[in-house]
């Protein structure tokens, strides 16, 4: 019979606690999986989808759009699978209606900034608005969009996703192409400077390269994540042991974001302050 020594028990011991460990985040990845949220959409005939890449796809028929265990967003049309991304856009001609699939950031006058998640339907493009879906990618929706030098004129909405050198590409069921220059786009109650990434509001300009604004959009993608405890799904923020920890870095947050102007102080009372606008966040 073979004997071991006391290196060779603890060597053995370190290898089974390590097997059991494998074993124990095996279970919990497969409980995750399986517990996943999955949504699904209907999607109606006369649609236009786009993917990944921005390539539209008009639905003759209609689909389904749905995430996946990745948390990306897929078409399902035809028997065939379209990738659409993190965040998806279908806009429906007959209804005049726009379909945003996943979180948006609403960044509006006064620099109020609205997540949406899930399916958020846009019924009229006759309400002006301005979307940051993430590091410079925007959406802009009004019934008339054009830029500052006339070269583009469109309506209902216009997707732009800028590259590192400041070109942006701009997309929507009418127009597809990219600028090399500066841009400056115009609405009805705005104006976005793209490659500056300013957005103006009568006399309010909003930073959306600052910092502090991307540092506002972590926090609050973070806060909306959600976990499984004790076979519920519940957000990050509302677990009872993370409330203290969440409110002092949103209360940081937000203390040095007005002091850069980068958010506008409502109230020189401080906590007054600090409660109006950390409901926005």
């Amino acid at each position: 019979m073979r004997k071991y020594d006391i290196k060779n028990k603890r060597n053995i011991g370190i290898i089974l606690a390590i097997s059991i460990g494998i074993i124990i985040m095996f279970s919990l990845g497969i409980k995750l999986f399986l517990g996943t949220d999955r949504q699904e959409y209907q999607v109606d005939t006369n649609t236009i989808v786009f993917d990944k890449d921005k390539t539209p796809i008009k639905l003759q028929d209609s689909g389904i759009i749905k995430t996946k265990w990745n948390k990306e967003y897929y078409l399902i049309y035809q028997d065939k699978d379209y990738e659409l991304g993190s965040a998806a856009l279908a806009y429906n001609e007959d209804k005049g209606e726009i379909h945003l699939y996943g979180r948006y950031y609403e960044i509006g006058n006064g620099e109020e900034i609205n997540v949406t998640e899930d399916e958020t339907v846009i019924k009229s493009t006759a309400l002006t608005k301005f979307y940051k879906l993430a590091d410079r990618k925007y959406l802009v929706v009004d019934k008339e969009i054009k830029s500052a030098d006339g070269l583009l004129a469109t309506t209902d909405f216009l997707m732009i996703d800028l590259d590192k050198a400041g070109n942006a590409t701009m997309t929507n069921h009418k127009v597809n192409l990219k600028t090399f220059s500066e841009t400056t786009i115009v609405t009805s109650n705005y104006t976005f400077d793209i490659a500056n990434e300013i957005l103006t509001y009568g006399s309010d300009k909003i930073d959306l390269k600052k910092d502090f604004v991307e540092l506002i959009y972590k926090f609050r993608y973070y806060q909306f994540i959600q976990v499984h405890i004790n076979n519920k799904t519940t957000r990050i923020s509302e677990i009872p042991e993370l409330k203290e920890l969440i409110e002092k870095i949103q209360k940081q947050i937000i203390t040095k974001a007005c002091k850069n102007r980068v958010l506008q102080i409502v109230n020189q009372d401080i906590d007054y302050n600090y409660k109006i606008i950390s409901k926005i966040m």
